[in-house]
């Protein structure tokens, strides 16, 4: 049963291991052909698909997860406004809030 899922991130990825465990639960999620994958990244999360010293931060990988939902059509989704780099691999959808809004409503299941 194919199912749409919603993974909200809110957090600035430092000082928690919350956005790794998301994304590792992401990417097995898009394992599963049958599943669309929808990450949304709002405020200081956004942080999170730029160019992070993990070793540096002492972080579990976020990264390599990235990447690898990127290349299993997992979509990627990144609240407009302000001035964020994005890692080279990645090309995130910008979106609105009413956008963000209607992702998230059209989800079957979302983690947050």
């Amino acid at each position: 049963m194919k199912k749409r899922v919603g993974v909200l991130f809110t957090e600035p990825p430092l000082g928690t291991n919350k956005t790794s465990e998301k994304l590792r639960m992401a990417l097995g999620l898009t394992l599963n052909d049958e599943n669309e994958v929808s990450l949304v990244f709002l405020g200081d999360s956004r942080a999170v698909l730029g160019e992070l010293d993990e070793n540096g931060a002492n972080m579990l990988p976020i990264s390599r997860h990235l990447l690898m939902i990127s290349k299993m059509k997992g979509r990627l989704y990144m609240e407009s406004g302000g001035s964020w780099p994005v890692m080279s691999g990645l090309s995130p959808a910008m979106v609105d809030r009413a956008e963000v809004a209607g992702i998230l409503n059209n989800a079957n299941v979302l983690l947050h």
